[in-house]
């Protein structure tokens, strides 16, 4: 949960989840979900995989 490398480390930022709008988490997961049931899914190329831009790190 640092910059640094580290044993464990988040690969998204922590984002609210508002309910109204649910559409693209839904989607993100069931993506994943649907990747996985494949044998496709895979570990990230790199970490995080998304910046943490209009996350709680840089409110």
């Amino acid at each position: 949960m640092w910059t640094g490398v580290a044993e464990w480390q988040l690969a998204w930022p922590f984002t609210p989840l508002t309910v109204d709008d649910l559409d693209e988490f839904i989607g993100r997961w069931a993506g994943w979900l649907a990747t996985a049931s494949n044998g496709r899914l895979s570990h990230p190329s790199l970490m995080p995989e998304r910046r943490p831009e209009n996350s709680f790190r840089l409110r």
